[in-house]
């Protein structure tokens, strides 16, 4: 893997592992949001969302979560 992956691939998945890790807190996700929007391209976060949100077992949480970073809305009200 690591002989054919691409550096920035190889960067994501260092920090996701460290986030895995580590524990995802607040300031985590912030970091791993700007590595995401740094290394990788519109389709790579796209299946990457895509694959976390599918892997939820309950489809109501998996929802709501798409909803609140889609459009900022949870239950039909704004959040920040």
């Amino acid at each position: 893997m690591s002989k054919w992956a691409k550096p920035a691939h190889k960067r994501v998945a260092r920090a996701i592992g460290f986030v895995l890790t580590l524990g995802l807190t607040g300031d985590r996700a912030a970091g791993l949001t700007r590595i995401f929007a740094a290394l990788l391209t519109e389709d790579e976060k796209a299946g990457i969302a895509y694959a976390a949100l599918r892997s939820m077992e309950d489809h109501d949480a998996a929802y709501q979560i798409g909803s609140i970073a889609l459009f900022g809305t949870f239950q039909g009200k704004a959040v920040a």
